[in-house]
């Protein structure tokens, strides 16, 4: 059999609810340079095979429930079908590994490694163990084989997240071992978030399990580095690329003309997995950062314009991805930028519309609070261009934490119109929250949860999570909004967080009781019975924001009320009295969040 170019692979432990993109991307950028490209899925197939490995039987009915396109959610039996299914995924997974921490539970995959503490040696010594690996089994009798029998001159192994990087790793060494003349690049942008890392002395080891390493985008670097492998060379020439000269690690630059995102390929979803979803969804990234610079974000870090003005793909060239992949069968997509502007939006649907397209395509975005969303005209037009979910970062209502974070775009004066405005025309509205922002009160913090449920009614889901330090934000490059908190020396290596203490009043035990209130009022959302078993945002839109009411209600007839969370009293007295409440009232969480 004739060597593959490339392959793409991507590994267990991630969101079995989404696709990474960058896969898709890459490949089609290959394809298109006349390179054949296989890409080889493993983040959900790894994920059903360890679960398949203890229970196959009943996780295989399981499996098949959460995928099918006939179930009728507004039917009991088929809610009490859904239930069993979340219910036993959840209890298997939990039981699967002693050593490691992993469940998939309340929409997410967890994993963590045992020992890990972000150390390169913690990697080095778990990669040496790698057969006491929880997806070892996976990653030698699966993956390995397959890319194996593809033998590609290039395997290129991407990492999105902390949980892939024992089992991108794990693969890589395996694959160095019985292909040694495939050369293994790693990549994602997660390689963006712990630059620093890259001049540590202990470093250089990781080259033991791969050739390069990419940090910054990877449209120029794989095709350079193809380019590099055709002609037999180093990969000095490769742009922001990590490679090892006698001994010596050397960073390149990133490249100095960052690709156009008008001119990136449709992506190629071939050869990958079905999320756990009734049918496919299927992502489109359309910017190249976001152009916004809040100081506790870094999810952009890995672009070539990152903290600039994103390249921009135009409302034109996104409808032409959209037609071809709606032609090949697609219906609902996922736009993964940061934030995706409201008169793109809407600029979308007019171009669907124009060439007949409209109404079949829905879709779900990462948005801004924008004032014009307390028109309820514009949110109309939002509805008819197909969106079906619109995912808002509101963060907290306090307007000076908002401007300490350099948040400016939100007004939360306008927030409460704008969540009945989208709910009103059909949109499901996701709202995400920061508690333990360094300089908001935990009263602040408390008003916003309080706000949280008083909008209830028309919120769909909702996430609250504490305040954190990427390395690569504004926060963790130059102390920016970090006033009240001290950063601590950086320890962990392969980790993206900074960690940090508070000093002025507030203390990490507070900020942890507000984020399980915070939670307990997400699962008081009037929703929440219903979402909890149809994860994910772009999944839940294929059916109506109506039909999702609809079915609550049922759900409460015929499926038992989740219980309240574990020590929420023991958390609540602790914020009562921090607020000033006195310590012998007995305040449960009913009184607390009025």
């Amino acid at each position: 059999m004739k060597r593959m170019d490339a392959v793409i692979a991507t590994t267990p432990g991630i969101s079995v609810w989404q696709h990474p993109l960058a896969p898709a991307m890459l490949a089609a950028v290959l394809v298109e340079k006349g390179y054949k490209v296989v890409q080889v899925d493993g983040h959900i197939e790894g994920i059903e095979y360890v679960l398949r490995e203890k229970n196959s039987g009943e996780i295989c009915k399981a499996l098949q429930i959460v995928r099918d396109p006939d179930l009728d959610i507004t039917k009991k039996e088929d809610l009490i079908k859904l239930d069993w299914a979340r219910k036993k995924i959840e209890l298997s997974s939990r039981n699967i590994s002693p050593s490691s921490h992993f469940e998939v539970a309340n929409n997410h995959v967890s994993y963590s490694p045992s020992g890990r503490d972000y150390s390169i040696e913690w990697l080095l010594n778990a990669i040496d163990d790698r057969k006491n690996n929880l997806f070892y089994p996976y990653l030698s009798r699966v993956m390995l084989p397959r890319i194996k029998e593809l033998n590609p001159r290039v395997c290129g192994i991407t990492i999105g997240h902390d949980t892939q990087i024992l089992t991108a790793f794990i693969l890589g060494s395996m694959i160095k071992e019985k292909m040694p003349d495939t050369k293994v690049v790693y990549g994602g942008n997660y390689f963006a978030q712990v630059q620093n890392i890259f001049s540590l002395p202990d470093f250089r080891e990781m080259f033991r399990f791969g050739d390069c390493f990419v940090y910054a985008e990877g449209f120029q670097p794989i095709i350079e580095i193809m380019k590099a492998v055709d002609q037999n060379q180093d990969f000095k020439e490769v742009s922001g690329a990590i490679w090892i000269n006698n001994g010596r690690v050397i960073k390149n630059e990133p490249t100095c003309s960052p690709y156009s995102f008008e001119k990136i390929p449709t992506p190629i979803f071939i050869g990958i997995e079905q999320q756990w979803s009734p049918e496919p969804i299927y992502p489109l990234y359309t910017s190249s950062n976001c152009p916004f610079g809040c100081n506790f974000c870094a999810i952009a870090a890995g672009s070539d314009t990152y903290r600039c003005p994103p390249r921009i793909m135009t409302p034109k060239r996104v409808v032409e991805h959209m037609v071809k992949l709606i032609d090949k069968g697609a219906r609902i997509f996922e736009f993964a930028d940061e934030s995706m502007p409201v008169a793109k939006i809407i600029a979308i649907g007019q171009g669907l519309k124009k060439i007949g397209y409209d109404g079949r395509a829905i879709f779900a975005a990462l948005m801004n609070a924008e004032e014009c969303l307390s028109d309820i005209n514009i949110c109309q037009a939002l509805y008819n261009s197909g969106l079906r979910c619109a995912q808002i970062g509101i963060e907290t209502i306090s307007t000076s934490s908002l401007k300490d974070q350099n948040k400016f775009g939100n007004k939360p004066t306008h927030y409460k119109m704008m969540i009945q405005n989208l709910a009103s025309v059909g949109i499901q509205v996701h709202l995400f929250i920061i508690v333990g922002l360094p300089d908001e009160s935990v009263a602040d913090s408390l008003a916003t949860l309080t706000f949280l449920k008083e909008c209830g009614d028309d919120i769909t889901t909702a996430i609250v999570s504490r305040f954190r330090i990427p390395k690569m934000s504004r926060a963790g490059l130059t102390g920016a909004g970090t006033d009240g908190i001290v950063i601590k020396p950086d320890m962990k290596p392969w980790s993206a967080n900074l960690d940090f203490e508070y000093v002025d009043g507030k203390s990490g035990h507070q900020v942890d009781a507000l984020r399980e209130i915070g939670r307990q009022v997400c699962i008081d959302l009037p929703l929440h019975q219903v979402t909890s078993l149809l994860a994910e945002h772009a999944n839940r839109i294929r059916w109506s924001l109506s039909k999702l009411r609809i079915a609550a209600e049922i759900s409460h007839s015929c499926l038992p009320s989740e219980e309240q969370l574990f020590h929420l009293d023991r958390e609540t007295r602790k914020i009562a009295r921090c607020i000033g409440k006195s310590k012998n009232t007995e305040i449960t969480y009913r009184d607390l969040i009025k």
